[in-house]
């Protein structure tokens, strides 16, 4: 809209013979373009990922009686952008020593600095693995996947993280540590 009244006094100026409008206008043109560029470049540039982070979790803790894997080997990768959504998957060993896949997306809230201290992160997803004979371990489990809600809090401190991880209904925690790869 801009672009199109700039035109149109450049082009009735020109037409007027007024050399000084045609340059004045010209000018801002030229501006405009410029600062709307610099602006386009400057919202790219905020979005870009900030890199992937790599957790690890090496031990659960059980809230339930029975006789449950307390060692996950919880492995996961997910990229995180500069408004810290996440976008990830990981693999580990359920309860009942079942291979299981999560596929997620979450977003980490920071307290104070982005960089260093505490935060807090919600992840969901579908976690595919729960099977027979405990496919009724998990609710809303369809042929091994289900849908999750992992929350977690921790510490970060120069590009590594611990945190614990609160999952399923009395279920237990799982201890993760995690690393920025940039």
């Amino acid at each position: 809209m801009r672009v199109r009244a700039a035109s149109a006094v450049f082009t009735c100026a020109g037409l007027l013979g007024v050399p000084g409008v045609v340059a004045s206008v010209a000018r801002e043109l030229e501006d405009l373009e410029s600062d709307s560029l610099r602006v386009t470049v400057r919202r790219v540039e905020e979005r870009k990922l900030i890199g992937l982070v790599a957790t690890y979790g090496p031990y659960t803790r059980h809230t339930g009686k029975g006789d449950y894997n307390s060692h996950p080997n919880f492995v996961g990768l997910e990229w995180e952008d500069a408004d810290r959504w996440a976008y990830g998957a990981s693999y580990f060993k359920n309860s009942f020593s079942q291979p299981c896949w999560f596929a997620h997306v979450g977003r980490r809230f920071t307290f104070g600095n982005r960089d260093e201290g505490f935060f807090a992160k919600v992840l969901g997803g579908v976690i595919y693995g729960y099977r027979t004979p405990h496919e009724k371990s998990v609710p809303l489990n369809f042929r091994g996947f289900c849908p999750a809600v992992i929350p977690s809090v921790g510490y970060q401190s120069k590009g590594k993280a611990v945190h614990l991880a609160v999952y399923g209904k009395n279920a237990g925690q799982m201890l993760l540590l995690s690393w920025d790869l940039r």
